[in-house]
């Protein structure tokens, strides 16, 4: 994965490469595990049922998740979405959660297709 592909695609390369110690090999192998990451599909089943609870602690998951690997594209939506649920609030999903989902589809596509 280069680095300023990763910057196209919203993903804070070098910071994340600070946050593991400057270890690149590293910060890329996580970025590569991050599909694996059960949280979104968590938060998408407890959106799909209206369990506000589940969502928010799913969205709260991928929250840090996005936040401890930089992905900054990820990072501002779901923060927004963590907030609305946070208050157990489901009314404005349908404005909140689709930047998260393109967001999230956008990354997982490119560090897919770069490994």
């Amino acid at each position: 994965m280069k680095r300023e592909d990763c910057i196209l695609h919203g993903i804070n390369y070098d910071d994340g490469v600070h946050r593991v110690v400057d270890n690149e090999e590293l910060y890329q192998h996580f970025l590569k595990i991050f599909p694996q990451d059960p949280s979104y599909y968590e938060l998408v089943n407890a959106l799909a049922s209206k369990k506000a609870e589940e969502a928010f602690q799913a969205a709260h998951k991928l929250k840090g998740v996005a936040a401890n690997l930089s992905l900054d594209a990820l990072y501002k939506p779901v923060c927004i979405l963590v907030e609305e649920l946070r208050r157990h609030d489901l009314s404005h999903i349908d404005q909140s959660f689709p930047p998260v989902k393109k967001a999230y589809v956008d990354i997982v596509d490119f560090i897919t297709h770069s490994s």
